[in-house]
């Protein structure tokens, strides 16, 4: 007999495989197999995105649910797979690094940023290209296309997509909330009476500007808005002091350094806003862009249809992206005037008006005696 094909020893492989497995896992991936083709075969005949969507829940769904299986009895395909992904351990040592503060200054270490934080800013950039030219260049149609031919390879990171839009909303209304909460207890702290009714009013106003910016304006709109909050935040880092000086070692490597402090709070800020907004701009499209005149007044619901998810997502992100940026651009500007006030050349100029005036009142006081 010749030797077997590739099909042949796969099939074989595939079959002990399954003969192998247990009554739960058996069960678990025949559902999966229910599930794929049956969203395989609804996502073939219709057009419709909010189709999608209910197949992106289910999927993601039914992905829970196996990782909870997973963690109560582990699946032995699941072990296997996760083999081939890099263990925690080994990123840790990688990516990780020790941080702290140069206090000394002599002598000085050299300046130069982590490779680590290098690749990432390219990796964004790079990220943020990609997804501008797809939403401005790619031809309307790939939906259609591609889900006539293999729904599920549309369906998967589709699926992706929403479940980091769900999570993102979620984190995104708790962090607004909590940020109110802070506002409430530092009031308290600080001896001052709870403004209860304050706070009521500012959430009732915030909840009314979300349901009016969701509702009629575009998604560009919020995040040209978090365009300038990270470059108001960018003018007042610029103005405050360069004191602040950051060094870095990384173990595996031996590897060290240090740089400016204003840099590592900016690079956090910019990081977080690049990729909220480039998640809008994935899930609201070109339509969602500014085309000449248009000043993003754009009504989401009308009497002629439901508006699709992928709008509704983007929307709820832009707005509440902005809201956090907000929050957070207001704190850390905060910081910055503090910077500002206590800059060592501001001082300077000020120290001896200060030192004058205040020996001028020691005389005066004393002449008056």
């Amino acid at each position: 007999m010749g030797r077997p094909t590739l099909i042949q020893r796969w099939s074989r492989l595939v079959a002990v495989g399954v003969r192998d497995l247990s009554a739960a896992e058996f069960t678990v991936w025949s559902s999966w197999c229910g599930l794929l083709l049956a969203l395989e075969s609804l996502g073939r005949r219709s057009g419709e995105e909010w189709v999608d969507f209910g197949a992106a829940v289910a999927l993601l769904l039914w992905s829970a649910a196996t990782a909870v299986v997973h963690q109560a009895r582990p699946l032995r395909l699941i072990s296997a797979l996760r083999k081939f992904l890099p263990r925690r351990a080994m990123l840790v040592r990688h990516l990780m690094l020790d941080w702290g503060v140069d206090l000394r200054r002599t002598p000085p270490i050299r300046r130069r940023l982590p490779g680590a934080w290098c690749v990432l800013a390219f990796g964004i950039l790079a990220a943020s290209v990609a997804v501008w030219l797809a939403v401005t260049q790619s031809p309307s149609g790939v939906r259609n296309w591609l889900a006539s031919r293999f729904y599920l390879a549309y369906l998967v990171p589709w699926a992706a997509l929403v479940g980091v839009a769900l999570f993102l909303i979620s984190v995104l209304t708790f962090l607004i909330w909590a940020e109110l909460q802070e506002h409430s207890e530092s009031r308290s702290r600080a001896g001052r009476p709870p403004g209860g009714r304050r706070d009521l009013l500012v959430i009732a106003i915030a909840a009314a500007l979300l349901v009016l910016g969701v509702g009629y304006l575009k998604t560009w709109i919020p995040l040209a808005g978090m365009g300038v909050v990270l470059a108001g935040l960018s003018i007042a880092l610029l103005l405050t002091s360069r004191d602040l000086v950051l060094i870095w070692r990384q173990e595996i490597r031996g590897r060290y350094g240090s740089f400016d402090g204003r840099l590592f709070i900016w690079f956090q800020a910019a990081a977080v806003i690049v990729l909220l907004a480039d998640l809008a701009l994935l899930l609201g499209g070109r339509p969602e862009l500014p085309r000449g005149f248009d000043w993003g007044v754009s009504p989401l619901v009308s009497a002629a249809k439901l508006p699709p998810p992928s709008l509704i997502l983007a929307r709820l992100i832009g707005w509440l992206s902005l809201g956090a940026a907000i929050g957070v651009g207001f704190d850390a500007c905060r910081l910055a005037i503090l910077g500002i006030t206590f800059h060592p050349s501001r001082i300077g100029r000020t120290e001896g008006r200060d030192l004058a005036a205040a020996d001028f009142g020691v005389r005066r006081q004393a002449e008056v005696k």
